[in-house]
């Protein structure tokens, strides 16, 4: 079973208890990840879910099918953990971009990863 698109039990982020306010706080991930985006398809956002397992500089790209860049994302050195970015089906310009299948990339260190999504209008 997934859930986010990444496989295991929900995350606990942090936790506190009233017994002298001990703060919880979840590991960091053992290895970098880009999840599925949901939803998928979307109209009209959806969210991208990534994980670093050390800081890194991260560059979250949004490609047309024939590798035209749409949207960066992210473009940013990003402390080790879970993270996630929207992308609304706009360019870089703001303008809504057509109904279709779009990749996107996550560059992080040495780590590359693609998936597809599909937006529909």
């Amino acid at each position: 079973m997934t859930v986010d698109g990444l496989s295991g039990a929900p995350e606990v982020l942090q936790a506190s208890f009233n017994e002298g306010a001990i703060p919880v706080q979840a590991p960091r991930p053992l290895e970098f990840a880009l999840a599925q985006n949901t939803p998928n398809p979307f109209n009209p956002s959806t969210v991208i879910r990534y994980t670093l397992p050390e800081n890194a500089l991260v560059q979250l790209t949004v490609f047309s099918t024939t590798g035209q860049v749409i949207r960066t994302l992210v473009r940013a050195q990003v402390e080790a953990g879970s993270h996630q970015a929207v992308w609304d089906g706009r360019d870089d310009q703001g303008r809504e971009v057509a109904s279709g299948t779009y990749v996107c990339r996550m560059a992080a260190g040495r780590y590359n990863s693609v998936m597809r999504m599909t937006l529909a209008r």
